[in-house]
This record gives structure tokens, C-alpha cells and sequence, in this order.
């Protein structure tokens, strides 16, 4: 926050009054900033803080009277003002070529992006510039790279098919160079699955036999949070799917693992195998 002073000068002044009316930007009035009955000038146009601008009306600290002389008083108000809007920095023309912004990835530019980026690059890190949120055609994930006095933010938003989002960032100095803004892309990638993880409400199992899978189970994770169904559109309900005809017995010493998994150990029964989504498939050799 900055803090300045204003002086302000006001014919008859009142504390007590009901309206308040400001002359700002060549003459433009803004009414009820505070209980004050004549009008008076602020030539300032920073202040945009209603809340902080009454505030210090009131506090005898912020507000002081400085002079009375006949009818006229000038009052010095301190302000503490938010920093100035610095507006966004534009979008470049190549994002408009396409609706996704990648191929497969997030760094696999289509032809006319890659070059669109290149281009802005080459300008230098005084140019400032966006590319705004762009997707991947093949995965749920998109990113935003933009330049700002010689810094490249790289932002990363991912989910998944039970809609977790997931946020990662990574902040490096401008380069031209469009191999590092990829390794940057996929670095903020990976602390942006992480937070999806983090964010789940879920966990995904998969039950096999021979080798292939045959049925999922979703069960519900998070403490302190309820859905009646699986986020998202993929999955019916909790627990098994109901994509195999899995025999009672089964069906239960699974359920029976899944509860009280302990992180470590890998389950088999007759012939069925269990393993959780993030964990590596079973070695059949």
C-alpha cells in the first residue's frame, strides 16, 4: 500500500450530513463517499478506495483540520491506496488460429502459435504479452504463458475425468529459446498434477485377471467431504462399477482389501489382482 496526503478544501463543512458529491476526471460527480453536505474538488484521480477514503474521514489520526477562515475549511485526509491497476497485457493474434492451443501436449504448439510465441519472444522482455489459457487437444490440461518486465510466468490448470483441478506455476527470466519455456511448461505440468492429487476426493482401483483389466472400483477418500456420486461423468457409483460379473467372495475380500490398505502391499484371490490407479501394473514374468 502507498500512502499520501490530500488536502481538501470545503465551504461549510458538516460531519454529519447525508451526501457527498466529488468532482473527478473533468467534472464527473460520485456521490455518498461520505456524510458531507457541500460539494468539494479532489484533484487526485487515485482515489479509488471508497472504504479506506471514509475511513480516514473518520479517524481523527488520518484526518486533520487544518485551517478555518470564515465559511471555508481545509482539511488534510491520508490515504492509504491500493497499488494501480496495471491492465492485463494483450493477447497475441496467433491464439485466435485455433481453438486448442497444442497437439498432445502443452508444448507442442500448432505451426502458427509456435511462431506467434517465437516472435514475441524475439521482441525482447520490455514486450509485454500474453498467450491467455490455451488447451491441449488430447489431454485435460491447458496453460497461459505471458511476459511481464523480463519474466515469463508459465501457468498450468489440469483435472480429470472426476473434475479435480489442479494449479502449478513457474516463474523463470525471459528466454528465446523455446525448448526451456517447454521444460518450463512441463515442470509447472508435474506441480499441477500434484496438486490434483491433492485435491482428490477419490481413489481408483483396477481389478485384473491374466493380465488384463476386467472392473473398477471408486472409492471415496477425502475427509470432510461428501458426494453422493463419483465427481465428474464416468463413473455411476461408488465402490465396483458393475462392468464384471465378479463372484460374492471376490467381491468381498476385495472390498475388504481396499478398506484397509496399507500403502505397501499388492493383493491376489483366485486368480484376481488388485492394484490401485497410481501404482505400477503387477509383473506377470
Amino acid at each position: 500500500m502507498t500512502t499520501r496526503t490530500y488536502t481538501l478544501t470545503f465551504n461549510n463543512i458538516t460531519l454529519d450530513t447525508t451526501n457527498l458529491r466529488m468532482e473527478k476526471r473533468g467534472g464527473k460527480e460520485v456521490k455518498q463517499y461520505f456524510l458531507l453536505d457541500d460539494n468539494f474538488t479532489i484533484k487526485d484521480d487515485e482515489i479509488t478506495d471508497v472504504t479506506s477514503f471514509r475511513k480516514a474521514m473518520e479517524s481523527e489520526k488520518d484526518c486533520v483540520v487544518e485551517s478555518m477562515d470564515g465559511d471555508k475549511t481545509t482539511v488534510k485526509v491520508t490515504l492509504e491506496l491500493p497499488p494501480l491497476h496495471k491492465p492485463d497485457p494483450p493477447t497475441l493474434e496467433c491464439m485466435s488460429s485455433h481453438l486448442d492451443g497444442a497437439h498432445c501436449g502443452l508444448g507442442d504448439w500448432y505451426l502458427e502459435i509456435e511462431e506467434g510465441i517465437q516472435n514475441a519472444l524475439n521482441q525482447g522482455p520490455d514486450h509485454r504479452w500474453t498467450t491467455g489459457w490455451y488447451a491441449s487437444k488430447k489431454e485435460i490440461a491447458s496453460a497461459n504463458i505471458s511476459n511481464d518486465q523480463g519474466k515469463l510466468c508459465i501457468q498450468v490448470s489440469v483435472s480429470d475425468d472426476f473434475d479435480t483441478p489442479g494449479m502449478g506455476e513457474c516463474i523463470i527470466d525471459h528466454s528465446t529459446d523455446l525448448e526451456k519455456i517447454r521444460e518450463t511448461i512441463y515442470e509447472a505440468w508435474d506441480d499441477a498434477e500434484f496438486n490434483r492429487k491433492e485435491n482428490q476426493t477419490y481413489v481408483g482401483w483396477s481389478i485384473l485377471k491374466d493380465g488384463s483389466w476386467i472392473e473398477t472400483y471408486i472409492q471415496q477418500s477425502a475427509e470432510g467431504f461428501y458426494h453422493e456420486f463419483p465427481p465428474g461423468d464416468y463413473y455411476h457409483q461408488w465402490g465396483f462399477q458393475e462392468e464384471y460379473d465378479l463372484p460374492d467372495d471376490v467381491k468381498e475380500a476385495i472390498e475388504d482389501f481396499i478398506q484397509s490398505w496399507d500403502g505397501k502391499s499388492q493383493f491376489e484371490y483366485k486368480g484376481f489382482v488388485v492394484k490401485q490407479w497410481d501404482s505400477p501394473l503387477p509383473n506377470y514374468d
